[in-house]
């Protein structure tokens, strides 16, 4: 359904760029590095609530090759279900239910609701009435969390599956995190494990951001409806199967990114970073994410979700938006990189145009700083040469293995060239 789908914020590049090509080839499409466009709080669009968080890697070159290299020591197997007491002498075997991957399948999702007579599970919906506040229902589900924890519970199923005009989605990863947040608050995290039936979910950093804020297991819904309904007149099924073994292969690249081996390491372990959420709304339910700027708080958010769920039962909307993201679009996402810049640029190489400044528009960081200084200008003639000053720098060292030996020997000849140093990072250089 057309509108569903808006509802949840989904593009045509999420589809064109992720949904299909995973689907078909069992990969995530393949990109070159970098990003021209906005942060999500300095966008207009209306952006995925996952773009406001990025990952935490170590300061190391560790190779997305990782996974493969040392796939005997990575796992994403794990437990649902109370965990044991580590001191204790005896052991329930009715406690845990091991999956062999936190992206769940139907099939999977199926099989572990059937265990309810001796595996309680308990489904909460993470909607709430467009007539109402979103955070009387966040409060609400906390509550009924606890409450089914207390009741036996071992499996609580966070899930947005039922929208429509009246009830709008709660982004899960602020689901999530709230649930996570208050069960160890009342000290009984470790009796429950989270799933999460989420719309929202399209790639494997949403998996990631989930599985860090606290989640066990994801079951990407609207996903895997958008699948079926591509691949309707083909073999849909071995479509998703696909799919989440591209989202698995993802995942395991983002986890290899701080060195860690096993999905357990990982769900929990709060290794993100937001960027863009305000104070309130971080202190309140992101309490163990550091949130390096301010932003927009649970009263932004709303407005948002309202927005989208307007523009979802729109008469004029006949299509989903495409965002603009990966390639620039008139009515897409900003580009720092756009026709007018490279216009600009082919003007000054002509000599056609004086330097001037293409555009205000915010798009970095640094675009909302400005230099200041009280100190006098310095004259040209008393600014150190060019030659003197390369001297001081040197090339960053990576590792033998991130990169090739040819690109090794091109930075050194390179830094070399302009009299600066090179750093391989390990091993020395070789004569030539």
């Amino acid at each position: 359904d057309l509108k569903i789908k808006i509802i949840r914020g989904l593009t045509k590049e999420d589809i064109n760029k992720f949904i299909k090509p995973m689907s078909t080839n069992s990969r995530e499409a393949m990109g070159s590095m970098g990003d021209d466009t906005p942060l999500s709080f300095l966008s207009e669009k209306d952006r995925s609530f996952y773009d406001y968080f990025k990952q935490w890697f170590a300061q190391v070159t560790n190779p997305p090759i990782d996974p493969i290299r040392e796939r005997d020591v990575m796992s994403l197997h794990k437990y649902l279900g109370s965990e044991d007491d580590l001191m204790g002498r005896s052991s329930n075997f009715n406690d845990a239910i091991r999956i062999p991957s936190p992206i769940l399948s139907p099939a999977e999702l199926d099989k572990l609701l059937s265990y309810h007579d001796w595996f309680k599970n308990k489904k909460i919906a993470c909607v709430y009435k467009k007539n109402t506040n979103s955070e009387s229902r966040l409060n609400h589900i906390k509550l009924l969390s606890k409450k089914s924890v207390d009741n036996g519970v071992k499996l609580i199923i966070l899930t947005d599956e039922i929208v429509d005009q009246e009830k709008i989605p709660i982004p899960m990863a602020l689901v999530t995190s709230l649930v996570h947040h208050y069960l160890v608050k009342e000290k009984i995290r470790n009796k429950v494990s989270i799933i999460c039936l989420a719309g929202d979910v399209i790639e494997d950093h949403d998996i990631a951001v989930l599985l860090s804020l606290g989640a066990s297991a994801v079951y990407p819904h609207m996903a895997y409806d958008v699948i079926k309904e591509i691949f309707i007149d083909d073999d849909w099924i071995s479509k998703m199967s696909n799919y989440r073994y591209a989202l698995e292969k993802g995942l395991l690249k983002i986890m290899s990114k701080m060195g860690i081996s096993t999905i357990s390491s990982y769900s929990g372990s709060m290794l993100m970073h937001s960027i863009g959420l305000g104070e309130k709304i971080s202190n309140k339910y992101f309490p163990s994410i550091p949130s390096l700027f301010g932003g927009i708080e649970i009263s932004h958010l709303n407005k948002i979700l309202i927005e989208r769920n307007k523009r979802a039962f729109s008469k004029e909307i006949k299509n989903i938006d495409d965002m603009g993201l990966f390639r620039f679009r008139k009515s897409g996402e900003f580009h720092g990189y756009n026709p007018k810049v490279f216009k600009s640029i082919q003007s000054k190489k002509e000599n056609k145009t004086s330097e001037q400044k293409v555009s205000d528009d915010i798009v970095y960081i640094r675009d909302l700083l400005d230099f200041k200084s009280y100190r006098e200008i310095l004259k040209i003639e008393k600014i150190e040469q060019s030659k003197k000053i390369l001297r001081r720098f040197g090339s960053g060292g990576v590792s033998f293995g991130a990169i090739s030996e040819q690109s090794h020997r091109d930075l050194a000849k390179g830094f070399s060239a302009v009299g600066a140093r090179s750093n391989t990072g390990e091993g020395g250089e070789l004569e030539d």
